[in-house]
C-alpha cells in the first residue's frame, strides 16, 4: 500500500464505473509512511470515499500502537484498528493483531516479574496475542460456543491461524 490512497481510489472509482461496488476496504501492512501526505485527507480538502480500517507495519506504527491501543478514527472514514482485538465492522467479525514479529529481541514475547512488557514499539507481544485468544474464549463462553471470525488480519496472518 504505502500510502498510495489517490492510486487506489482511482482504481475503485474505475471498477465502480464497471459496475463493481465496495462497501468498506482495509488495508494491512505499510499503511502510512513518511511519504504519505494525511493533511489533506485531515482538513477535509481529501476525502476516504468508503470506510477504510487499516493495521500499519510502517514506521509509524510505533506510535499508534502506543498512543491508541483500542484504535482510533484518524480522519473521516479513516480508521486504525488498535494493537489487537475483536472487532465488529459491517456485520462482520474481525479479529486482528497489529505489528510485526521482533526475531532479534525475544524479550518481547515474555513477561518481567511484575507481569508487564516496556515499550514494544511497533512489534506484537505475547501480551497482544494472550489477548486476542481471551477476548475469543470470553466471546465464544457468552454466545453458548457458536462464535465465529469472519476474517482475522495481521501482517502475518499465516503465523497465528493456530491460535484461533
Amino acid at each position: 500500500m504505502d500510502g498510495r490512497f489517490d492510486t487506489l481510489f482511482q482504481k475503485i472509482s474505475l471498477l465502480g464505473t464497471k459496475g463493481q461496488t465496495f462497501d468498506l476496504l482495509f488495508s494491512v501492512g505499510n499503511t502510512l509512511t513518511f511519504t504519505f501526505d494525511i493533511k489533506p485527507y485531515i482538513s477535509q480538502e481529501k476525502k476516504f470515499p468508503l470506510p477504510t480500517y487499516f493495521l500499519d507495519s510502517s514506521e509509524l506504527s510505533f506510535s499508534l500502537n502506543e498512543l491508541y491501543p483500542d484504535g482510533k478514527e484518524i480522519c473521516e472514514n479513516f480508521k486504525f484498528l488498535g494493537k489487537s482485538g475483536i472487532k465488529e465492522i459491517e456485520g462482520l467479525k474481525i479479529a486482528f493483531l497489529n505489528g510485526v514479529k521482533n526475531e532479534v529481541y525475544s524479550q518481547f514475547y515474555q513477561e518481567d516479574a511484575k507481569g508487564k512488557f516496556e515499550f514494544s514499539g511497533c512489534y506484537y507481544t505475547k501480551s497482544d496475542i494472550d489477548n486476542l485468544i481471551s477476548l475469543y474464549e470470553d466471546k465464544k463462553k457468552t454466545n453458548n460456543n457458536s462464535y465465529y471470525i469472519d476474517f482475522f488480519l495481521s501482517i502475518h496472518a499465516w503465523l497465528y491461524c493456530y491460535y484461533l
